[in-house]
């Protein structure tokens, strides 16, 4: 597999994932960890505009259009959610809410 537009060949890209996913270590500075625990309101089941500001600590730019775009889509997004089960790991979802998932992308 190459990742950064085919300049880096990865050959072992689960133990790749684990570091990156992992606990901060002495000396490593990933994203993830600040994305993963982020506190963007004092309800994790309200989609917030600082949710939609969140994939910028994984490298992703928010623009002012994608901000509008995705603050008006907040209410169908919002809805797609609470249809999602509470409190259910995606390692433990069964084929109807991996389609629920699959729907906030459509």
């Amino acid at each position: 597999m190459k990742l950064a537009k085919g300049t880096r060949e990865v050959f072992d890209a689960e133990s790749l994932l684990e570091e990156y996913l992992g606990p901060r270590k002495r000396g490593l500075r990933y994203a993830y960890p600040y994305y993963d625990g982020l506190v963007t309101n004092s309800d994790p089941d309200l989609l917030c505009t600082g949710d939609l500001l969140a994939p910028c600590l994984l490298g992703v730019h928010v623009d002012l259009d994608r901000m509008h775009t995705l603050t008006a889509l907040m209410p169908l997004l919002q809805r797609a959610l609470d249809r999602l089960p509470p409190g259910i790991e995606l390692i433990e979802a069964d084929e109807v809410t991996l389609d629920l998932v699959a729907a906030l992308y459509d």
